[in-house]
């Protein structure tokens, strides 16, 4: 990924300077941090920026001067904000945009980032959306609603890509979930007893339910030595996790058959997970039938409910030889 820099470099080059606007004279306007016209300059360079009529490059260059300043009024978050959310901007400018707004670390911006979250982004927007986001992280996990919002936009995100999400992807998402949060958001993708609320799409469901299981099994020691303190939310996280997976599509089934066996060799989770895998012993498809067996080999020990099920409802009827053979290796 090219640098701002470079790319602003780049602009200049191709594009030329207005006659009546230079760079330096943009630049000008950044050094005003710590004045008394700070926010005045400002709100002029983002107006400036978000002006279609102005040359493209002096654009980007309103924005770079514009990093250089701290105290920027709402008018001129709102300006910036506006112009990384237009989708007739172009890439170089809505790169710029997010930097610019993630340099501001107010907490008027964030809306804009989710918005550019479930827009089509390319890869150096992405970034800077991601890196502006996790600016103002400390501000994000202090409102539930608005946490929510920032996960659901990024599993969106993630969800609608044929790549892989940036690196600061993951140390953000590190940050904004817990088990509210993954709970609410894993509801909503979900439709509702009315069918009034649109299901999420199946990549947005399979990513969803895998984050909530991946972070149950990743904090596991933690919410297993205060359990009684953590019970309702991790039971919700799996009961939803087990809702999905049973109106989904196969492979959501397989990823949850096995988060149960990983998550259900200790004696809090394992009753809870194999009274639902019981249900599936029976299943047409070998592989489904394969996995369950083996998550209830894995809690066998600290649930009844497993080892009755392998004895009355699996081995004595397991046939698929390839199954047979996989579980006695």
């Amino acid at each position: 990924m090219r640098s701002l820099s470079t790319i602003l470099l780049f602009i200049v080059l191709a594009t030329g300077c207005g006659p009546s606007t230079t760079p330096e004279q943009l630049m000008d306007k950044g050094r005003f941090r710590g004045t008394p016209q700070e926010q005045e300059k400002a709100l002029e360079l983002a107006q400036f920026a978000s002006d279609g009529e102005n040359d493209y490059g002096l654009r980007c260059w309103a924005l770079r001067a514009l990093t250089r300043l701290e105290l920027v009024p709402p008018e001129a978050v709102k300006e910036v904000g506006e112009l990384l959310t237009n989708g007739s901007t172009g890439g170089y400018l809505r790169a710029w945009s997010a930097y610019a707004l993630g340099q501001m670390r107010q907490k008027e911006a964030i809306p804009y980032f989710i918005l550019a979250l479930e827009q089509s982004t390319d890869d150096t927007t992405a970034y800077y959306v991601l890196e502006g986001l996790a600016r103002v992280v400390a501000v994000i996990v202090q409102d539930t609603d608005m946490n929510t919002r920032v996960v659901e936009a990024m599993n969106r995100f993630a969800a609608k890509r044929n790549r892989e999400v940036p690196p600061i992807f993951d140390l953000l998402d590190e940050h904004v979930i817990n088990l509210v949060v993954l709970a609410v958001t894993l509801e909503r993708m979900m439709p509702d007893d009315n069918g009034e609320r649109q299901p999420a799409s199946a990549e947005e469901l399979y990513l969803g339910v895998f984050k909530a299981l991946h972070f149950i099994e990743r904090s596991k020691e933690q919410f297993i030595n205060s359990y009684a303190r953590n019970k309702a939310g991790i039971e919700r996280l799996l009961f939803l996790s087990y809702k999905g997976a049973k109106q989904s599509q196969r492979p959501l089934l397989l990823l949850v058959a096995w988060y149960s066996g990983v998550l259900g060799d200790n004696r809090e989770l394992a009753n809870r997970c194999a009274e639902e895998l019981t249900n599936w012993l029976e299943d047409a498809d070998p592989r489904l039938r394969m996995i369950v067996a083996w998550s209830l080999i894995k809690m066998e020990l600290y649930s009844t409910k497993a080892h009755e099920s392998l004895i009355q409802r699996w081995i004595t009827h397991e046939k698929d030889p390839t199954v047979l053979a996989v579980l006695r290796h």
